[in-house]
């Protein structure tokens, strides 16, 4: 039952150790980030992905068997 509360306070404090470096890093870029863009400066890290233009959809398009079927059905 200790071997488990000590494997367990040594896995916190590891994964404490290693996030709490990392969260300052990104909190610090990300404060950087925010200024240079309120003061009107081009962005850092630009977007990598274009957005897709939306488009307006035509109607879907149906086989020649389901039109087949539905003049059939009507009939």
């Amino acid at each position: 039952m200790v071997e488990i509360f000590l494997i367990c306070a040594i896995a916190v404090s590891i994964v404490g150790g290693v996030s709490a470096p990392i969260a300052k890093i990104l909190f610090s870029t990300y404060s950087e980030e925010r200024k240079r863009l309120e003061s009107g400066g081009q962005p850092r890290f630009p977007q990598t992905y274009i957005q897709p233009e939306i488009e307006e959809s035509s109607p879907p398009k149906y086989s020649q068997q389901r039109e087949i079927q539905e003049v059939n059905n009507r009939n």
